[in-house]
């Protein structure tokens, strides 16, 4: 099995060439054909034996790979991942026709946003399972090198490798407890209304005719769409037709749709609320918008510095959330933290609650929530 993918005026195109005409799923390939599912390359009947994927465009998840990764970029694809097989399962299509591989998933840069591949094909077993891909996804992945925290890949690798068998629920609660930003900007994908049928390639019951025209239209995930995942960064300029020729390696660039669907998350996405710090001194407002927000004088690895105060540690401490709770732990640092005038011990959680006083050695600070 041959792959071809070309880019041409920002858009993605990738042919897949069967061994056999007779491998294609007419029924199934006619229904996903008329059907919108965001994440999904649309594909087509190109040739006899040849389907023709065309989307949002984007380098292959193997590339995107090779470059560190931030804990919330890893748990993005991850969920991304767990969204597109259980898209497939409540859609009654097979499982093993979710093309998971490095070379056949996809990933836009500027939204982050995967791309995935649905072969409607027989007896083609070049693929993997969703547990094993996910536990190779983690393999391949490297954190960036973060003090605060840099190993989150191996904490989800002994999550991953306990679990007996897929479960939606149980990845995204986890995910959850590391970030729960994500889950909350990306809608939960709805089960089908209708049941597909593989023996006859349509649904089992016809609706009416929708706004596109067409008789039958099912819907994967209901009446809602996935929030967007970012904005397009467009390039009206023309661009010339670049082809690559692959054999079991894809390769793409970053490319538009003008069939996808953009939401704009200032309207859809729910806001999410993070705590502050008042420096007293200045008046400056911090915004702690991480699982775990460090402060020092270290410019190299906190993610504010406390600068004009020779009394502040390089690592200081740092503030933890946890379960919409808040945390503050200080690092060894050698003038101390306080909450509140009570000096805290080293390398020990301690609750912070709205209006509490902060103080790094003799530096100031009001937490609000």
């Amino acid at each position: 099995m041959k792959i071809r993918a070309t880019s041409k005026k920002d858009q993605l195109k990738v042919k897949i060439k069967l061994p056999s005409p007779e491998v294609i799923d007419r029924g199934e390939l006619d229904l996903i054909c008329r059907v919108f599912v965001r994440g999904f390359l649309k594909p087509s009947l190109y040739k006899t034996k040849i389907l023709e994927y065309k989307g949002i465009g984007g380098i292959s998840l193997k590339k995107y790979l090779k470059k560190p990764l931030s804990k919330y970029e890893f748990f993005f694809a991850i969920y991304q991942i767990v969204l597109a097989e259980s898209t497939i399962q409540k859609s009654g299509l097979h499982p093993n026709r979710l093309w998971l591989n490095f070379n056949s998933v996809f990933i836009n840069e500027a939204t982050k946003e995967l791309l995935f591949i649905y072969l409607p094909a027989k007896e083609i077993n070049d693929n993997s399972d969703a547990m094993t891909f996910l536990k190779s996804v983690a393999n391949a992945a490297k954190p960036i090198c973060d003090n605060a925290d840099y190993d989150f890949i191996s904490r989800f690798m002994y999550f991953i490798s306990a679990m007996p068998s897929f479960d939606e629920l149980k990845i995204e609660k986890y995910i959850e407890r590391e970030d729960n930003r994500i889950t909350r900007l990306i809608k939960r994908i709805e089960p089908i209304q209708t049941q597909h049928s593989s023996d006859e390639g349509h649904p089992k019951s016809e609706k009416s005719q929708n706004a596109d025209g067409l008789n039958g239209k099912t819907d994967f995930i209901g009446s809602d769409k996935t929030e967007l995942l970012g904005r397009l960064n467009s390039d009206d300029s023309e661009q010339d037709t670049s082809t690559l020729l692959l054999s079991d390696d894809v390769t793409a660039l970053l490319g538009d749709d003008d069939s996808t669907e953009l939401i704009d998350t200032d309207e859809q996405t729910e806001l999410v609320h993070y705590p502050t710090l008042k420096r007293v001194s200045t008046d400056e407002i911090i915004v702690i918008d991480k699982p775990v927000f460090r402060l020092g004088k270290d410019k190299s690895c906190v993610d504010y510095v406390v600068t004009n105060n020779n009394t502040i540690s390089g690592n200081h401490a740092d503030i933890v959330s946890r379960n919409e709770q808040y945390y503050v732990v200080d690092l060894n640092s050698k003038n101390k933290t306080y909450i509140n005038k009570r000096v805290l011990p080293s390398q020990y959680e301690v609750e912070i609650f709205n209006g509490d006083t902060l103080r790094l050695a003799n530096e100031e600070f009001i937490f609000g929530l």
